[in-house]
């Protein structure tokens, strides 16, 4: 197949969908010209994966790859993989969280850095370690606007056109956790769990969680909280990722359906 220009990649992209059928993604191949050798409905997902994951590097092909590569290697029994995790003001792209917790933040090319300072701030109130994945070309820009404790991991594609990722600086032990922030991002059932009775208010459970616990207890709770949370979620996508499509991760992940009840 000739490269296809990106505007049909990006059109592509964003035409698809998990709950697209697959004549529905067919027939959007089909208006769009794209030259292929006899598409059908059985390899219609696999192709349109193919095409934007080697063409449209956007969050989503990033944050794919970086979950195939890095994510599925850890049991979840000791590591949980999470999308999108709340985090203050901010949303992490990913978190991983083992033995310590671990924020991603994600900036391709299609990406500016308007808000990245507030984002970074955010996650080192909540997270041991902070790093930011970006292209290759931005390393020598992103050093500029990052404190020398925050991890860059840069990417690039080999010459087969597969996602490969570099350490370029390795994050910092973050010393900035700031307990009232984690233990804000905890239900008041959690709290409750944790201080032991249920007679406050969450502002109030939160205050009795601080006098009571030291900054690394209170921490061990915050990661603890996070695993239990989403353990069910990260296991059922780390037990079907042989039968999921890369873009179609962090849908499964937030929804847990038979991939038999959405590929049709």
């Amino acid at each position: 197949m000739k490269k296809l220009h990106i505007n049909i990649i990006k059109s592509l992209f964003y035409a698809y969908s998990p709950l697209k059928t697959n004549q529905e993604l067919l027939n959007t191949l089909k208006k769009l010209k794209v030259p292929t050798t006899n598409p059908n409905t059985h390899n219609i997902r696999e192709l349109y994966n193919k095409l934007i994951l080697k063409s449209f590097l956007n969050e989503s092909a990033i944050k794919a790859a970086f979950v195939k590569r890095y994510g599925f290697k850890k049991s979840p029994e000791c590591t949980v993989t999470i999308f999108e995790l709340n985090s203050c003001n901010s949303r992490a792209d990913l978190c991983m969280v083992n033995g310590e917790s671990v924020a991603y933040e994600i900036k391709t090319e299609y990406d500016t850095y308007i808000r990245l300072d507030n984002q970074l701030s955010d996650y080192l109130k909540l997270h041991d370690y902070v790093s930011v994945i970006i292209p290759e070309s931005q390393v020598v820009n992103i050093i500029d606007i990052t404190e020398d404790n925050i991890g860059i991991i840069f990417y690039s594609q080999n010459r087969l056109g597969n996602i490969v990722f570099n350490e370029y600086r390795q994050p910092k032990l973050n010393k900035q956790i700031d307990s009232f922030a984690q233990l804000s991002q905890l239900t008041k059932r959690e709290l409750i769990n944790i201080v032991g009775f249920n007679t406050l208010s969450k502002d109030d459970l939160i205050q009795q969680a601080v006098l009571t616990f030291n900054k690394e207890e209170i921490n061990n709770h915050y990661r603890k909280y996070l695993k239990q949370k989403y353990f069910k979620k990260w296991n059922f996508l780390y037990a079907n990722q042989k039968d999921l499509y890369p873009l179609d991760y962090q849908w499964f992940f937030k929804n847990n359906l038979p991939t038999e009840t959405v590929y049709k």
